[in-house]
């Protein structure tokens, strides 16, 4: 867990999931933020081994009996998680342990598959490629947990000399229209010259950044809101 952050006094998950992406998901958020985690048998709220959040995939929940509470108050609170959320689920079980405050959204550009890492808190919580064409998606799912969990956001994107500034701001507003994050988001244009040899400094869990362009995303991320960066529109 990065330096300087509080957990709630429970320290205990069970994970009740079937998707093995979701799991691998479900399971390295919490190493994040050091939390134990028991992977049972069957679920009943009234007769888990000790206390605990229950993390369970949303076409599993009428699977649970006991005391279970999701989104309300009494028993053993559930956080729901999807597979087709991986961002919203990973943020959702931090932000069942501590407070969240700010995400950001680094992207390498490049002509076919930016790479990307979204980064919260000092940590680094999903990373990989994407299409151009399946930004959108990702920069809503990221919408819908800023406003979740009351976060701010920003999103860093790198240029260099493949693209011109004004072609990049054209693409990324043509991707974004419609996109309506509540004034949660603003989006920098972001200097990545060097970006792939600058070390990583600060971030948890940098597992995930191990490659030359993701790891070059994470910088981009690190770099929003610096010098290098211009403020060019926010959602």
């Amino acid at each position: 867990m990065p330096p300087g952050q509080t957990l709630r006094e429970v320290n205990k998950a069970y994970i009740w999931t079937l998707d093995r992406n979701l799991t691998s998901i479900v399971v390295r958020a919490l190493s994040l933020i050091n939390i134990k985690y028991e992977i049972p048998y069957r679920v009943d709220c009234n007769n888990l081994k000790e206390p605990g959040i229950l993390i369970v995939e949303d076409k599993l929940l009428g699977s649970i009996s006991g005391a279970c509470s999701v989104g309300g108050t009494g028993g053993t609170e559930v956080v729901v998680v999807s597979p087709k959320q991986p961002i919203f689920s990973a943020l959702s079980v931090i932000a069942a342990y501590m407070k969240l405050h700010e995400a950001v959204l680094g992207l390498d550009t490049s002509p076919e598959r930016p790479a990307y890492a979204l980064l919260a808190d000092g940590m680094a919580i999903n990373a990989g490629y994407i299409e151009w064409g399946a930004l959108g998606g990702v920069i809503r799912e990221l919408c819908s947990s800023l406003r979740a969990f009351d976060m701010a956001g920003s999103i860093g994107v790198g240029y260099s000399s493949w693209i011109e500034r004004d072609t990049l701001l054209d693409k990324l507003r043509s991707i974004l229209n419609g996109v309506d994050c509540k004034g949660k988001l603003s989006i920098y244009l972001v200097d990545e010259h060097r970006s792939n040899s600058e070390p990583l400094y600060g971030i948890h869990g940098t597992d995930l950044l191990e490659s030359e362009d993701i790891s070059a995303a994470a910088i981009v991320a690190l770099r929003t809101r610096s010098r290098r960066s211009r403020l060019v529109m926010a959602l």
